[in-house]
């Protein structure tokens, strides 16, 4: 009799620390972060161009690439020299070279970040055909405005409670079309 009690606590052991390791699994998983993208600034690029990014959200460290849905285009991270401290080059935290191949078709694409914490959360990506302007600073006023060309894309952020102005040279009886893409592009702008 002593042999089979003997088995028998064994295996009652054995079924005790497999419900352990089935209860305390997912509360160890949740502890792991997450990569979380926010934005992603500017949201887009002419086709054949090169820029700079700038990403924000949560758990973004040890940068490998910014990744998106057209292999065409590709997103790597800005590099900084090493210093007397830190001998080897290292991330300049949420920068990303983006290229954009010649033969992209214009279109929303997706973005996300890949990183030590995995992969992250989409943002939308607009790659288009005509030229990309960046808002300029300092155009808070009529007399300050910033000059924009038509057929163009203008990037911008907007400050609660500030104004920025533009100024267009149009000729008469000719129809202008702005279109605002904020809100089909992720933003909580409500223009």
């Amino acid at each position: 009799m002593p042999v089979h009690d003997s088995k028998l606590m064994k295996s009652r052991r054995l079924l005790l620390a497999l419900l352990w390791a089935i209860v305390a699994a997912p509360a160890a998983l949740g502890q792991l972060p997450g990569a979380k993208l926010n934005y992603v600034v500017p949201p887009g690029a002419q086709a054949g161009s090169s820029l700079e990014v700038s990403v924000d959200g949560g758990d973004l460290n040890g940068a490998r690439l910014l990744e998106f849905s057209h292999p065409g285009i590709l997103g790597e991270p800005v590099m900084a020299p090493g210093d007397e401290w830190i001998k080897r080059p290292r991330w300049q935290r949420n920068r990303f070279k983006v290229t954009v191949a010649a033969d992209v078709p214009p279109g929303v694409y997706h973005a996300w970040f890949v990183g030590r914490y995995g992969i992250s959360n989409t943002r939308a990506f607009v790659v288009g055909d005509l030229p990309q302007l960046a808002e300029s600073v300092g155009n808070d006023t009529p007399e300050k405005a910033a000059e924009i060309n038509l057929n163009s894309v203008l990037v911008g952020r907007v400050d609660g409670g500030k104004s920025d102005c533009f100024k267009i040279a149009l000729k008469p009886g000719r129809m202008v079309v702005f279109d605002c893409q904020a809100k089909r592009l992720g933003s909580r702008l409500d223009a």
